[in-house]
């Protein structure tokens, strides 16, 4: 998101919603921008919001549109300041089109056979996740095609499970494309981010 910085007007519209939400850039940390509510936010849009909901960040760059699809969350109690996590876009200047967060959590990954029926799992450790995919110590995994992968944060009690593709591999790693992630499960992943990315770059 290079081309966001902060004090840049941008606009928060919400999947099925007619109505955008105006906001102000304050900061922007990898895959998430920090943004200052400047319009009025109707209860039924806060609703949505509460749990996170998918979206579409709209703002011109040097007098030309751009967009960029994404998850807003709130990152105030009183919904002031709305996070955007980035999951494609376009004319955006990344290498990758959902950025990755250095997010070092404990996996279990199985390699799926021809019916869909999931190997014995492996424990390992991602070592960066996007909504996209994920960078895994490769471990006792072998470079299948298709992979069952579970991911556990801290805090929660299940996991986020998903099914995903081999991209790459290394010696040490496995790059992995998620295929089917459950949208409930998505909007779990874009909070996590928005947390993670916050913190690390504190705002003040």
């Amino acid at each position: 998101m290079r081309r966001l910085v902060a004090g840049q007007p941008v606009m928060i519209t919400l999947d099925a919603e007619d109505e955008g939400i105006e906001c102000q850039v304050r900061s922007v940390a990898g895959a998430v921008a920090l943004l200052h509510r400047v319009s009025e936010l109707e209860p039924e849009l806060e609703v949505r919001l509460r749990t996170g909901s998918p979206c579409f960040l709209s703002f011109t760059h040097e007098g030309s549109p751009v967009g960029l699809r994404g998850i807003a969350t709130p990152a105030s109690t009183d919904f002031s300041e709305l996070a955007f996590v980035v999951s494609d876009g376009v004319q955006v200047e990344e290498r990758r089109v959902a950025e990755r967060v250095p997010l070092v959590t404990r996996a279990r990954v199985s390699e799926l056979r021809a019916d869909g029926s999931p190997g014995d799992p492996v424990e390992t450790f991602t070592a960066d996740i996007s909504l996209g995919g994920t960078r895994i110590q490769r471990r006792e995994l072998e470079e299948a095609e298709r992979f069952r992968v579970e991911l556990y944060f801290r805090g929660d009690r299940a996991p986020v499970a998903c099914e995903a593709e081999l991209a790459r591999a290394t010696p040490t790693h496995l790059g992995l494309k998620f295929t089917e992630v459950a949208p409930e499960d998505r909007l779990r992943l874009a909070g996590i981010f928005a947390d993670f990315q916050l913190r690390l770059r504190p705002v003040g």
